[in-house]
């Protein structure tokens, strides 16, 4: 007798609701039915995705802007000027500091130069103007912004004051009114309506590296020295690149692609220190980054300063960078146990206050680390799947994180009650938000009715987009370095998802500490494929050996003693319909 899977379109899974994957052409081997479900259906646009070579990369005259800035750095450091790079304290501003350093200190060795990162609680993010004075005061006559200062129009204005040359190169969102910093130059990838390369802040600061060692030879071709820094900047570049989650196409994808290639040989002392730290030697992909190097990086200014993950990258050698990148891994693991414990402080509140049968969730507290509201709010959406914002109360205000979901813009909600607001900013899915304390409920108010408009009950249930329905088969199939030349990974370039409907399955256990996730092999006992559903262990109790059942998962390798095959990292499972 047959049995029926739910195999109607957008199916229900048991956690997830499954969309249909893109019509592709059956023939087509199964990465180019990835590709053409992603829209590269012309065999030219396929070849140059996969092949991504480092020579595709656009020139630096394809950012507004940063052939100008180069030229100004130029004569500064000629005319022996005092240089202050002025950064942000996640990676992608430590990264795009470190990149920028490197490339003046080897076309000079001698420059007069300065990283100066601002303290998240006492000076907060971007440029501001009463950090003007004390740069003035310590005889800074350039101050190079990486990855901040396209809305600092008080501290261009300042520094216009105090006679210091501002170059602002950035990759952030405008003010709302247009109004940009006057200043020496701004090197943006689109500023005055150009459409450029959706950099992160790194990226923006290796164009306009690349584009100084240019101005530094003389010509298009650089030195022999400053190729090989450029060179030696693309590990930086990529850690950037992709601990930002801008997306993986264009120069973004080259950058983190060749980076990362590079990333177990690179010259510099402090990512070999955290290589080792974190135990990262062989076969590394841009998922190290985010999961392990990011986090690492970003630990220390969430908790501290980020000065030493800076040192880190430009200065430390030998014994003291390991000792420094020891010091981040240990911040790191307290910011683990910080997230984990205010995580289960907001689950707490949610099930009291029964916020998780309304739309969005808003909480305040005045015992949480400021640093970390924004993980434990992208925790929170993840468990809940719905808009978060978590505050911390010091006192006088609130100072919060805001996190959404697909589909609900986090930004504009937030402009619909700025009325409430002190100060806002951020994209559609995160931003950061200020306000008084006596605003919190007409806040809470006004974001519940706003949510309540614009989100229905299909869009709290989370989804999962499959770019492919495969067979057992097919899947054994796929040749695994085929599927290497899809890397990296990650936004806009995500890890492949397949279905695979009607099969059954062959093998069924739980592992890992207290049986917390599950393992199955689907298929036959001669043709089967070995799928891991990450904490799910529970769900054994309905699969038992030849039950039918449909999954979603995300397409990956597995490498056992040198052999490598292809497996899938569950996101959902259909059981049949009652």
């Amino acid at each position: 007798m047959s049995v029926n899977l739910c195999t109607i379109s957008n199916m229900q899974g048991m956690t997830k609701k499954w969309l249909d994957p893109p019509k592709t052409i059956s023939s087509l081997s199964v990465i180019e039915r990835i590709l053409h479900a992603r829209g590269l259906e012309d065999k030219k646009a396929q070849i140059s995705f996969l092949e991504s070579r480092l020579s595709s990369l656009n020139k630096p005259e394809s950012i507004p802007g940063v052939v100008d800035a180069a030229r100004i750095l130029k004569t500064a450091i000629e005319s022996k000027s005092r240089i202050l790079i002025f950064g942000d304290y996640d990676a992608d501003g430590i990264t795009a500091s470190a990149v920028l350093f490197h490339v003046i200190n080897t076309a000079t060795n001698q420059a007069d130069i300065s990283i100066h990162i601002p303290d998240r609680v006492n000076e907060g993010y971007g440029l501001r103007a009463n950090a003007i004075q004390q740069f003035k005061e310590q005889g800074v006559d350039l101050i190079l912004t990486v990855d901040c200062g396209i809305t600092a129009i008080e501290a261009a204005e300042k520094a216009k004051e105090y006679d210091i040359d501002l170059i602002i190169t950035d990759h952030h969102q405008f003010r709302e009114d247009g109004l940009l910093p006057e200043c020496a130059a701004i090197a943006h990838p689109c500023i005055h309506g150009n459409k450029g390369e959706p950099l992160a802040g790194v990226g923006v600061a290796y164009m306009l590296a690349w584009a100084f060692a240019r101005e530094w030879s003389g010509g298009e071709k650089v030195t022999k020295e400053l190729e090989r820094i450029l060179l030696n900047l693309l590990p930086l570049a990529a850690i950037g690149t992709v601990a930002d989650m801008v997306p993986l196409q264009g120069d973004n994808r080259i950058i983190a692609k060749w980076g990362t290639n590079m990333l177990k040989d690179s010259v510099i002392d402090g990512i070999q220190a955290i290589l080792d730290e974190m135990n990262l030697k062989t076969h590394l992909k841009a998922s190290d980054i985010s999961f392990k190097i990011a986090p690492l990086l970003n630990a220390v200014g969430r908790l501290k300063h980020a000065g030493p993950a800076v040192d880190l990258l430009t200065t430390l050698q030998g014994p003291l960078a390991s000792s420094v990148a020891s010091e981040l891994a240990s911040i790191n693991r307290k910011r683990q146990v910080i997230q984990k414990a205010m995580f289960s402080e907001v689950q707490q509140a949610v099930e009291l206050q029964q916020l998780n049968k309304k739309p969005i969730v808003i909480l305040k507290n005045s015992e949480w680390e400021r640093g970390v509201v924004g993980v434990a709010a992208g925790k929170c959406v993840e468990y809940y799947y719905r808009p978060t914002v978590l505050f911390v109360d010091d006192g006088v205000k609130l100072i919060g994180s805001a996190r959404s979901i697909s589909g609900f813009s986090i930004l504009d909600a937030l402009k619909s009650c700025s009325e409430f607001l002190d100060e806002f900013g951020g994209h559609d899915m995160a931003a950061g938000v200020t306000l008084s304390r006596n605003h919190f409920d007409s806040f809470v108010q006004a974001m519940e009715k706003y949510a309540e408009q614009y989100l229905d009950i299909d869009s709290l249930v989370p989804t999962v987009s499959p770019d492919i329905d495969l067979t057992v088969e097919e899947c054994k199939g796929i040749e695994v370095a085929e599927f290497l030349k899809l890397l990296p990974f990650g936004v806009g370039n995500k890890t492949p998802v397949a279905t695979i409907r009607n099969v059954h399955v062959d093998e069924v256990k739980r592992f890992g500490s207290q049986g917390a996730h599950l393992s199955l092999k689907i298929g036959s006992s001669r043709s089967r494929i070995r799928c891991i559903w990450w904490g799910n262990g529970d769900k054994i109790e309905v699969l038992k050996r030849g039950a039918l059942i449909s999954v979603v998962g995300k397409l990956g390798v597995n490498d056992f003693n040198g052999y490598q095959t292809i497996e899938m990292n569950l996101e959902d499972l259909s059981l049949p319909c009652p």
